[in-house]
């Protein structure tokens, strides 16, 4: 399958597009911190067995992720857009013959909600991050709750006890008398993990008509 990704957030886009390309995808990121995926990022190393796209790179360049060249969506099966809402707006009458996701990022609004409402009448489909957005007024719903994810044999060894290098090359010590996973810790804890793709829903009213929220017992 040939994914066009669109991405707002440089660390997530090295996550998805490595795991898509790993599930035998074909993905150009276009405008992304990963149009070309054999180089790496400030942050992030290359991108494994990742292809890059030399035809599709001229037509990222010749549009803009609020203007996506026809060349670019003709190319793409699905069209996987992070996000930003302004990139499906100006898009959505080249593309709405695609596989249009938007993928949230946990961080939706009342307004947001209500500007996706017409795009999920006409066929867009949604993945979620958080299921407290499940709370968001104007909840549209979502096709699946996808988590971020993160593979403990690529990013594991360090556990607060030494320093360390941030991105930017400056130290980064622990915080004096506290570990990351310090029980009096002065910062808000999150509550304890509930598997809610399980848990029942119930209708309540919306301002965009009914939407869904959780159950919680």
């Amino acid at each position: 399958m040939k994914i066009l990704y669109l991405s707002c957030h440089a660390i997530l886009e090295y996550d998805e597009v490595s795991l898509f390309t790993e599930l035998g995808h074909e993905v150009f990121s276009a405008s992304g911190a990963y149009q070309d995926p054999t180089l790496p990022t400030r942050m992030r190393p290359e991108i494994k067995n990742a292809k890059r796209y030399d035809q599709l790179i001229p037509s990222a360049f010749q549009g803009t992720r609020e203007n996506l060249h026809q060349e670019l969506i003709d190319w793409a099966d699905v069209i996987v857009v992070m996000h930003i809402i302004d990139w499906i707006v100006p898009n959505w009458e080249k593309m709405k013959r695609k596989i249009v996701v938007w993928r949230s990022i946990g961080q939706s609004s009342v307004g947001t909600e209500m500007r996706l409402e017409g795009f999920r009448e006409g066929g867009l489909k949604i993945v979620r991050y958080s299921p407290l957005e499940w709370d968001i007024q104007s909840y549209v719903g979502e096709d699946a709750l996808i988590r971020f994810y993160k593979d403990p044999a690529e990013w594991s060894g360090w556990n607060g006890d030494e320093s360390a290098s941030s991105p930017s090359g400056s130290p980064s010590k622990r915080r004096r008398g506290r570990t990351p996973a310090d029980p009096t810790s002065s910062r808000r804890r999150p509550p304890a993990f509930r598997d809610w793709s399980t848990a029942p829903r119930t209708r309540t009213a919306g301002t965009c008509g009914a939407a869904v929220s959780p159950t919680r017992n």
